[in-house]
């Protein structure tokens, strides 16, 4: 029963972290996307727990104490990462583009080639780093 629980928080975990990222979704349909968000979070926050358990049963059948510290060590990375971002969304603190991520925000101004981040959606742009 135990596992069953674990089964249905990871897949819910797994299958609707994608559609959080989706701005679509977060600009039309904000009620489903608070929903969603709060069926993963609730999926991290039972399937951590339940995943560390079930590992640690695990040595009792001859597995490694090692892959019970790596489930220690993974769920709590989940954990702690969801806790942040489900904090932020709490505190209404959101991602905003900034005028180097986008030059319509900054009405159009020439951003130094310079400034632009490696991870730029501009062709290129990872090559350009440092020379103006």
């Amino acid at each position: 029963m135990v596992a069953l629980a674990a089964w249905i928080a990871g897949a819910c975990a797994l299958f609707l972290v994608p559609l959080q990222f989706s701005e679509r979704l977060r600009r039309r349909y904000t009620v489903l996307h608070r929903t969603i968000g709060g069926i993963y979070v609730t999926g991290v926050f039972v399937l951590g727990p339940i995943g560390v358990y079930i590992q640690f049963l695990d040595e009792g059948q001859g597995a490694s104490r090692s892959f019970t510290i790596e489930t220690v060590m993974q769920s709590g990375l989940l954990m702690v990462t969801t806790g942040i971002g489900l904090y932020f969304a709490l505190k209404r603190m959101f991602y905003t583009a900034s005028p180097v991520d986008d030059p319509q925000l900054c009405g159009g101004a020439d951003i130094p080639r310079n400034s632009r981040h490696l991870w730029s959606d501009r062709p290129g742009s990872a090559f350009q780093l440092g020379h103006s």
